[in-house]
């Protein structure tokens, strides 16, 4: 009695946050008004519909059930149906956006699921991917009760492992044959990510990644969305936004190069030829280097100042020559004075 009441209790606080989790999803891809759209696992079509205002001019899904595939088809979305844990049917750098809800916890090649997503958007473009957390309060809770976490449960189709569960025991319909190559890419899950995980893996490929969770179930919505943004990896359902960085363009340079400084510089650099052997090619020597200011300047001064020193010592000889003649003046005045006095 008390089972089936917590199993009712915590499985319609599990719809209410499975919806949430849609909202966060449609509403990112609708706020993003990509050109191009590709839905990994589109079902019908009609998720992503219910929160685009306006169709892309190119709105493509991925999905292996052929009932789902003709309905989405009917809706106007360009389906194809291949395995998700190989290669994309679609050229490099296609689409603006990649929304892929649910559909990560079913492969066993998440690597390369990661890696065809970065391939396919183009620079800038954005993935938006939700699944359920391995670390949340309720996995948590089932292992420590030695059970199977409640995201793991579901095994080709049968619930199995955690009689809490809600669908233990059921068989659940899978859409395509076990036999089909594509039943890898939709049977239960195979591989649950947490919070952190998720992170790393894709910024490992090369997205710039944001992830956390939402849902802190068994705690009962009302409430627990108000604790959700202090415990970010308690959560039940796993929410990943990655961003494809786009090329760093350098911007072009206001200036314009100075070519006569260029001619300079490089004439500056050339060597300088030797004066007795001429260049390879030539009939005549290369003219000789001319000495600089500087050189020219330095071999002026001395002569300015021999020149200096010659006309002080002509200057001085002058001197000594009239010293010589106005003393012979004077001899010859007093020997004159005397011849009169006798």
């Amino acid at each position: 009695m008390l089972k089936s009441w917590l199993q009712k209790w915590v499985g319609a606080d599990f719809i209410r946050c499975s919806l949430r989790c849609n909202d966060w999803s449609g509403q990112a891809v609708a706020a993003l008004h990509p050109r191009t759209l590709l839905d990994v696992g589109c079902g019908d079509g009609s998720l992503l519909l219910r929160y685009l205002e306006k169709k892309p001019e190119r709105f493509c899904g991925i999905e292996a059930a052929p009932a789902l595939r003709a309905k989405a088809e009917q809706r106007g979305l360009e389906v194809t149906s291949c395995d998700l844990n190989g290669v994309w049917p679609y050229e490099d750098e296609t689409f603006d956006v990649v929304h892929c809800a649910q559909v990560i916890e079913h492969l066993h090649n998440t690597r390369l699921f990661i890696q065809e997503m970065f391939r396919v958007l183009k620079p800038g473009g954005t993935a938006l991917v939700t699944s359920e957390n391995l670390t949340s309060f309720l996995n948590l809770g089932a292992m420590a009760l030695g059970y199977t976490p409640f995201t793991l449960m579901r095994v080709c189709g049968w619930f199995t492992g955690n009689p809490l569960g809600l669908h233990y025991g059921e068989e659940t319909e899978e859409h395509v044959p076990i036999t089909d190559p594509s039943f890898a890419g939709v049977t239960g899950h195979i591989r649950a990510l947490s919070v952190l995980q998720a992170k790393e893996l894709f910024e490992r490929v090369g997205f710039e990644t944001e992830s956390c969770s939402l849902g802190l179930l068994p705690i009962p919505d009302v409430l627990g969305r108000h604790l959700e943004r202090g415990m970010p990896r308690r959560g039940h359902f796993l929410l990943v936004r990655a961003r494809k960085p786009a090329p760093v363009t350098k911007a072009p340079s206001r200036t314009k190069p100075n070519v006569e400084a260029g001619v300079h510089h490089a004439e500056a650099a050339a060597p300088i030829p030797s004066t007795d052997i001429p260049q390879t090619g030539s009939t005549t020597p290369s003219p000789p280097r001319q000495p600089s200011r500087k050189t020219a300047a330095r071999a002026v001064k001395p002569a300015k100042t021999t020149t200096r020193t010659t006309s002080s010592q002509a200057r001085t000889k002058q001197a000594a020559a009239k010293g010589t003649t106005s003393r012979k003046k004077a001899v010859r005045s007093k020997k004159s004075a005397r011849s009169r006095s006798e």
